[in-house]
């Protein structure tokens, strides 16, 4: 994961500053920074996990356990299940059984669990505590400091498990683990690897072939797209919980835009390889995760598309319920020139090229991109399609049939009108085109 794009950064805080330092190699001064933080307030996951891999880079293993160990309790407390399957992902690493937390963990945020609060609600926040027998210290450092960081880990998790037997809390529904029963839920949370990475890194690269997808359990991230012309667009910022590069789990189609860390941010990522073996033995996961993936797909698309940005939201999502999924391999023809109409396309991930061939010549007249549409010269003039459209790289897009086509546009009047002047404007953009070409190839010079 590499530094690009120059995302614009908020002002760190002493947690952005103790992450930043511990990724420089400056493992002592992050330390020092974590230790004043858990000594004012010891009860905050975020900081504990890192604690437990500064400590773990030291050698300290149990100390590194017993951080991860409080990290967990404090993360399943608080809501937070990405930090929760962040810190069990690293006790297995440690070797410690978390069989009998994982499977709480996934009774507690599954789709049939009585603890999931509302759409959009969130848990009550945590008290802090100073913690009692470890007062603030005097500035530390080498073996002193290491000692003092054991003992706030100690401590930390002696603390937390006095929670044992407490309540269940209320949590967040969070977007595709919700959806699961406790066994997918369980069986999904072992895939995860957490990735800690600095203000400025690259988790995801535009055009880049997708082989993972990722979940931000902690910091801030933003999403870019560079254009043609080398301008980047911020597209939006992703918040805690937030999935995303979902795409990959669906397809080989190349990442459409950027995501870099504006702070320091702890990522969950989960392999597609992996996920292919484990829907191969549990079909129904692998079908909530595809329902998942599309139904975030056709979200995305649905704020990027041209032609639907005159309908309203609930319009738009009556409208794509009539479109069916299509994927194309790279060099598939998906329009051949001279057939007849068979539908119209919307891009959803991946490029295509609009190539028309005259005279034994071959002129690419335009490439498309994600939100693009095409197929609808053939729908709405009524005639053969006047060029082949290509995949150039492996592509998906929404297709609506030609039998339907009519039958939709009278129940989406807005639409049939953008489209009439989009197909419009592209024929007049194919005259022009053809007929430079066969200007040139006469070779004629006018004087």
């Amino acid at each position: 994961m590499t530094t690009d794009m120059g995302a614009s950064l908020p002002q760190p805080t002493s947690f952005d500053r103790a992450v930043s330092l511990g990724l420089a190699g400056q493992r002592e001064q992050s330390l020092q920074l974590l230790c004043g933080l858990l000594e004012k307030d010891p009860l905050r996951a975020a900081p504990l996990l890192y604690l437990g891999e500064l400590l773990e880079g030291y050698g300290e293993a149990e100390g590194a356990g017993f951080a991860f160990t409080a990290g967990l309790d404090l993360a399943t407390q608080s809501g937070s299940l990405p930090l929760a399957i962040a810190a069990l992902q690293r006790l297995v690493q440690l070797g410690v059984e978390v069989e009998t937390p994982r499977q709480a963990l996934a009774l507690l945020f599954c789709r049939d669990s009585a603890a999931l609060l509302g759409a959009g609600a969130l848990p009550p926040a945590m008290t802090a505590a100073r913690l009692s027998q470890l007062p603030p210290s005097e500035p530390l450092s080498g073996d002193g400091l290491l000692a003092h960081a054991l003992g706030l880990a100690r401590e930390a998790a002696e603390l937390t498990s006095t929670t044992e037997g407490a309540a269940a809390p209320s949590v967040p529904r969070l977007p595709l683990f919700s959806s699961l029963d406790a066994t997918g839920l369980a069986e999904l949370s072992r895939l995860f690897e957490g990735v800690w990475v600095d203000a400025g890194s690259q988790v995801i690269e535009q055009g880049s072939t997708g082989a993972e997808a990722f979940v931000l359990a902690r910091g801030e991230l933003e999403v870019l797209r560079r254009s043609g012309g080398g301008e980047v667009q911020r597209l939006a910022r992703l918040g805690v919980g937030t999935m995303f590069g979902e795409m990959a789990l669906l397809s080989r189609t190349p990442r459409a835009a950027s995501v870099v860390a504006v702070r320091p941010s702890l990522v969950l990522v989960v392999r597609a390889d992996l996920l292919d073996d484990l829907v191969t033995e549990h079909p129904e996961l692998g079908r909530s995760i595809a329902d998942f993936c599309r139904r975030r797909m056709i979200d995305n698309l649905l704020r990027t598309s041209r032609v639907l940005a005159r309908l309203d939201a609930t319009e738009r999502r009556r409208l794509v319920q009539h479109f069916v999924t299509r994927s194309w391999e790279e060099g598939a023809r998906v329009v051949c020139q001279g057939d007849p109409p068979e539908g119209l396309h919307l891009i959803a991930s991946g490029e295509v090229s609009v190539v028309v061939h005259q005279d034994g010549e071959s002129t690419v007249l335009a490439k498309l991109g994600v939100g693009e549409v095409f197929g609808e010269m053939a729908l709405v003039l009524r005639r053969p399609a006047s060029a082949d459209v290509v995949a150039l790289v492996p592509t998906v897009t929404l297709h609506l049939p030609s039998q339907v086509f009519l039958d939709v546009m009278k129940a989406f009047p807005e639409l049939l009108s953008e489209l009439f002047t989009l197909a419009v404007e592209r024929d007049q953009e194919t005259s022009n085109v053809v007929a430079v070409e066969a200007f040139e190839v006469d070779d004629q010079v006018l004087v």
